[in-house]
């Protein structure tokens, strides 16, 4: 008897499971060949609204949500480029400064440095850490260091400031970003802009 309820149990969990499956698939194909390509006429239709709602499919919703953003402030790769050499560059003649004397000496503090270089690090290592997947090693450490760095030499009047990686390392889970250029280029400009957005 108790093996036979098991096993309705798991033809309904396989059924719910087969279903869920093809609402994914329909979803994908509707977002793919009547939503995606007609973006600008069906983003504010109800019906649009209402697919969202249900969830996003996997594999567009890093597309949707950088459309839905937008790019008003023209963040290419290259400027993204530009900003994470920055970063690299600041990060490396940091790590080749071994006193106070002379980091005060190439015109930034010692707490200035801490701020924008050691504080990422922490908060990186504080990334949701039960995921085990910010931590050093970890498949996202180097694209939320990167796009933290970036940020940081994108905005200096900001700088870095603690918890500045909770927007980025949400979007990165939420749009599974990956370590394709053009990829971490839209991590920035949804990072960059959601910042500006929240900071008014």
């Amino acid at each position: 008897m108790a093996e036979m309820k098991e096993a309705q149990r798991k033809k309904r969990q396989m059924k719910e499971r087969h279903r869920q499956e093809d609402s994914i698939s329909n979803a994908m194909v509707i977002w793919n060949t009547e939503i995606l390509p007609h973006w600008d006429t069906m983003k504010g239709t109800r019906r649009v609204r209402e697919l969202w709602w249900q969830g996003l499919p996997p594999s567009v919703r890093g597309r949707v949500w950088s459309l839905a953003i937008g790019n008003e402030l023209n963040i290419t790769p290259e400027l993204y480029e530009i900003f994470l050499s920055r970063a690299k560059e600041k990060w490396r003649s940091y790590s080749e400064t071994s006193s106070v004397n002379d980091s005060e000496s190439e015109g930034a503090s010692l707490a200035d440095r801490e701020s924008s270089l050691d504080l990422i690090k922490l908060d990186i290592s504080r990334t949701f850490p039960s995921l085990f997947i910010f931590q050093k090693g970890g498949p996202y450490h180097d694209l939320l260091h990167s796009v933290l760095g970036a940020y940081t030499c994108y905005r200096p009047d900001i700088g870095y400031v603690s918890l500045l990686f909770f927007p980025p390392s949400t979007l990165t889970v939420d749009v599974q970003v990956f370590t394709d250029r053009i990829e971490l280029t839209d991590n920035f400009i949804v990072f960059t802009l959601r910042h500006l957005v929240s900071s008014i």
